[in-house]
């Protein structure tokens, strides 16, 4: 667990009384009730809403539906199912294609490629991204269309989508604890949510 603005410790509320000696302390009365929340399922395009800027995205248009829910903080490229072999495809997770898959797949004859792609859209895939502004390969925007997959266009190498992305999805997925707390002699009132 990660120490919050909500962890009060009896020496951060120490301080003398009105009318009582210097350096005593005041005695602290916390109250503290905790229940775990749930954060409203993350769609494609909310992370579109809260990423846009800075995973320099942009929505292929016509590609597939916003409301795809995501449901793993987990990302990852295709590999070897662009190749036809999907036995361990983990393909609920948000795929990226980068310079290697879009390379590949351009070097695929169409009737391939069109196999291929509806292979991999075949899947529940919640969203694609294609980095470093590449452009996609002749039918991957008509398989995503087909399959109502999003697909998304970043200008960012694709290592340092990596590196921006996979904090932010963990901290979306990351179990919260709400904590109410309250200082009795103040009347103040602590409400924070957490991660745990």
């Amino acid at each position: 667990p990660r120490s919050t603005e909500a962890d009060v410790s009896a020496t951060e509320a120490t301080r003398p009384k009105r009318g009582g000696r210097a350096g005593a302390l005041r005695r602290l009365s916390m109250t503290e009730s905790a229940k775990r929340t749930t954060k409203s399922p993350l769609t494609a395009g909310r992370l579109l809403d809260r990423m846009r800027d800075t995973l320099e995205l942009s929505l292929v248009d016509g590609t597939g539906s916003l409301d795809r829910v995501i449901t793993s903080p987990n990302i990852s490229s295709p590999g070897l199912v662009l190749a036809g072999y999907t036995e361990r495809f983990p393909g609920h997770r948000l795929q990226v294609l980068g310079e290697t898959e879009i390379t590949y797949l351009g070097t695929r004859p169409p009737d391939e490629r069109v196999r291929v792609l509806q292979l991999f859209f075949s899947h529940a895939i919640p969203a694609v991204f294609v980095t470093k502004g590449l452009p996609l390969p002749g039918g991957l925007a008509d398989a995503a269309r087909a399959a109502g997959v999003p697909v998304f266009g970043s200008t960012l190498k694709t290592n340092e989508f990596y590196s921006r992305i996979k904090p932010w999805l963990e901290d979306e997925f990351a179990p919260t604890t709400t904590l109410h707390g309250s200082l009795a002699d103040e009347g103040v009132v602590i409400v924070r949510s957490i991660p745990i």
